[in-house]
């Protein structure tokens, strides 16, 4: 079953501000008795890290609400979406719920999005 997509009524995630990024985890470090740890490749890396906003009107906090609650069910389920960074689709996962603040007397809100980069 393909994964779900970002959905139509909210802006994609190309027109986010405040994109932040960490690279996927690629190596197991390891202290020693001495000296530097030992690093060595991981068998799967841990995925990238990305916290962004985007502004939303009311009706758009309640489909990133239905969409992270439902058809992600709670965050567990992966989802596509372009990547704004790379143009391409990619896969992704909620790493923490989303979280609205009201802005404008509640007319407009910003949303804060920390997701997993899978591919």
């Amino acid at each position: 079953m393909p994964n779900p997509t970002w959905p139509v009524t909210v802006p994609n995630l190309y027109q986010a501000n405040d994109w932040t990024e960490s690279r996927k985890t690629e190596f197991i470090e390891q202290e020693t008795d001495g000296g530097d740890p030992k690093r060595r490749p991981h068998p799967n890396p841990l995925p990238g890290r990305v916290t962004c906003r985007q502004i939303l009107t009311r009706s758009q906090t309640q489909d990133v609400d239905t969409f992270y609650s439902t058809t992600c069910i709670n965050g567990t389920l992966p989802f596509d979406t372009t990547d704004p960074r790379e143009e391409v689709v990619k896969t992704w996962k909620f790493a923490e719920p989303p979280v609205h603040r009201s802005l404008s007397g509640g007319i407009l809100w910003s949303t804060r999005y920390t997701f997993l980069k899978l591919t």
